[in-house]
């Protein structure tokens, strides 16, 4: 007795084909709409995030205007500190500081 598996190979050839034919479908249709696939869409607000670091970056790290103009300051004795303020801020960040470390 002969046992033939004909068929089942002509039905493994067509789905393989029809697969093949899908995926060129696909490719085709992707290449029709001037992508290679894949698309980005951004909201308003990543965008506008996009943007503010984009303006950041532009802005050097040193002022060095800000820093001249601090250094004349300090240099002729016009630079004054107010020593309440001073403290208000170290004991705000000592007590940020704090939060943080003990979590």
């Amino acid at each position: 007795m002969k046992i033939s598996n004909e068929l089942g190979l002509f039905r493994l050839d067509s789905y393989i084909k029809n697969k093949r034919l899908e995926e060129k479908r696909l490719k085709d249709a992707l290449r029709s709409m001037g992508q290679d696939g894949e698309k980005v869409i951004l909201s308003e607000g990543v965008k506008g995030i996009a943007y503010a670091m984009d303006s950041l970056s532009r802005i050097p790290e040193i002022r060095h205007e800000k820093v001249e103009a601090l250094k004349q300051a300090i240099d002729t004795h016009a630079y004054e500190v107010d020593p309440n303020e001073v403290s208000k801020k170290m004991l705000a960040e000592s007590v940020l500081t704090a939060g943080i470390l003990k979590d």
